[in-house]
Formats: structure tokens, C-alpha cells, sequence
């Protein structure tokens, strides 16, 4: 996948959501052409390397589910914005997520570097946005309340309470 993709980026996190001006649907997955950057890969059913390749991505809820997210900005066509200041909303702060595993002993999934290392804090606008994510099934919406609140508490992002709270919450936030 290509993370500065803003198009692959919304597929991950909001298969399903509703066009804001339009009938339209993101799709639940999508068929997306990335570089074959490896000489031994060659696609089934084709006889020889190609310097393209298909993937198909869905969401992080899983193949067929739509996002839980609800957006909070949009793009000019409708569209779910994908920008910067969106992951960090969706994340939270700079290694909050990261700093609340180690305190539990665990170790974040990915060891990539967040979006700004440097950054111990975000903006407050940022920061004290009022995060809003549909119930994922998870729970009553009171529990998913609950979640936000301690989301907001501990500068975690709305990936927190999609993710149902606790470590997974952290690890989709870190």
C-alpha cells in the first residue's frame, strides 16, 4: 500500500462511507495498480514479470464491513479528507499510544515512526476536537461515549473507540 495515497489511505479507513454531496458509496474494496518492485513476483495466471501489479484493499474492519468512522472533514467533492491533520485526529498525539503500551509491557504492532516524532503535542484544536465515531458493534453507545471521553483524556485518537478501547485501541492508534 502506498501510505501518500490519499485514495488508498480512505479506502483503508473509510470503506462504505456516504459521498457528503452525492448518492455515492466508497466501495467496500477496491483494485489498486502499485509498482511489482520485486523481480520474482510474477501474478498468477500471467507467464512473465510485469512492472505493475494489482492489490485490492478493504477496511480495517475487515473484508466486506464498512468503516465505523464517521469523518469529521471532508473534501470539496464530498469525499472523506484523508489530509494530515485528519490521521493525526485519528491517532491522537504523538506517541501517547506508544507510551501507554510500553506502560502496559507490550510493544506497539508496527514500530514505524509516527507522523511527526519531534511532535510531543499536537495542535489544540486538534487535540481537543470532539471525536465522533459510529457505534461499531462493540457495545452499547454508551460504552462507545465512554470510550471517546478516555480517548480525549489521554490524547489518544477516535481510532481508540473504534477499536473498542483497551490494546487494540492503543495499537490501532500507535
Amino acid at each position: 500500500m502506498n501510505v501518500s495515497s490519499g485514495l488508498q489511505v480512505r479506502q483503508l479507513f473509510f470503506a462504505g462511507v456516504k459521498n457528503k454531496k452525492t448518492d455515492e458509496h466508497i466501495a467496500l474494496e477496491k483494485t489498486f495498480q502499485i509498482p511489482n518492485e520485486d523481480p520474482e513476483f510474477i501474478e498468477e495466471g500471467k507467464k512473465k514479470w510485469r512492472k505493475h501489479r494489482d492489490i485490492v484493499l478493504w477496511g480495517l474492519w475487515g473484508r466486506g464491513c464498512p468503516s465505523p468512522l464517521q469523518p469529521e472533514q471532508w473534501t470539496p467533492t464530498g469525499w472523506p479528507a484523508t489530509g494530515t491533520p485528519v490521521l493525526r485526529a485519528l491517532a491522537g498525539k504523538s506517541l501517547a499510544a506508544v507510551k501507554a503500551l510500553q506502560e502496559l509491557g507490550k510493544e506497539p504492532a508496527s514500530k514505524l515512526t509516527p507522523l511527526d516524532s519531534s511532535d510531543e503535542s499536537m495542535d489544540a484544536a486538534v487535540s481537543s476536537e470532539a471525536t465522533s465515531a459510529a457505534p461499531s458493534g462493540r457495545g452499547p453507545a454508551g460504552d462507545l461515549q465512554d470510550l471517546e471521553a478516555e480517548a480525549r483524556a489521554k490524547g489518544l485518537g477516535s481510532l481508540y473507540a473504534a477499536f473498542g478501547g483497551g490494546i487494540a485501541g492503543l495499537e490501532a492508534c500507535a
